[in-house]
């Protein structure tokens, strides 16, 4: 995945986010994973390097639209979609106004 790319970017941060949306869809804060982040990439067939999602996760994290917490029973990290993260999603993605969903003075 070329990092330069903000349309990849952007198509990448909305995947995760529909992932963990769908994982959250029942109510009671299920996350998603490391691997079943990636394994939803690979059923879709989308070409993204592990290191592209990863930074990927890691933009999403820093902008407080998920949150990565290590589970004890799981042994790794779980990532969740948090509530700016819904609204974002519900307001279909508008990235010229991320802004405003991440808290983020223009």
């Amino acid at each position: 995945m070329n990092g330069n790319d903000p349309q990849r970017s952007r198509f990448a941060r909305e995947m995760i986010l529909r992932l963990l949306s769908a994982a959250d869809g029942a109510g009671i804060g299920l996350g998603m994973t490391w691997s079943q982040i990636r394994s939803g990439f690979t059923r879709r067939r989308t070409e993204f390097s592990d290191a592209g999602i990863r930074r990927e996760l890691n933009d999403l994290v820093d902008d407080n639209l998920i949150e990565r917490r290590w589970d004890d029973d799981m042994g790794c990290d779980m990532f969740r979609i948090v509530s700016r993260g819904r609204e974002f999603l519900r307001a279909n993605c508008p990235w010229e106004r991320i802004d405003e969903f991440t808290g983020r003075q223009g």
